[in-house]
């Protein structure tokens, strides 16, 4: 079944989607509209995607409509969710695997070197201002 947007004409915006495709809360940092590219912001907020955006960075396509500070349900690239611990600072964004963490029971992740080097692994959802801080990080 197509979700469709109600107004003066009736159009479909999503023609066929994944069953079972992972969908994420974010909240919005600026004014998104339903079907729109979004990507992360440094703090893990979502914001409308630009024509130029390289495609590595876009986390997904907004199903809502939100004003900023609505939460907006994204329909994610990546499959699933973990928990990492980051050795150094990272902003929300494209990470690159960075080996285990301290804690052996969760990974380590970093800045992507170059974005687009195809060095990413998947997003990290939340900013860590330093080492060894429990983010979360969605995995393609």
């Amino acid at each position: 079944m197509a979700l469709t947007q109600f107004g003066e004409k009736t159009r479909t915006l999503f023609l066929k989607s994944e069953s079972h495709k992972l969908h994420h809360a974010f909240e919005a940092a600026a004014a998104i509209k339903a079907g729109q590219p979004v990507k992360l912001n440094a703090a893990g907020g979502v914001i409308p995607a630009v024509a130029t955006e390289p495609s590595i960075n876009i986390v997904g396509y907004s199903i809502h409509t939100a004003k900023i500070g609505d939460v907006a349900t994204v329909m994610v690239k990546p499959y699933l969710i973990v928990w990492a611990e980051p050795k150094l600072a990272v902003a929300a964004g494209p990470v690159a695997y960075d080996g285990q963490a301290t804690n052996p029971a969760f990974i380590s992740v970093k800045a992507e070197a170059v974005a687009g080097d195809g060095s990413a692994i998947g997003f990290a959802l939340d900013q860590s201002t330093g080492a060894d801080e429990t983010i979360r990080v969605a995995l393609f």
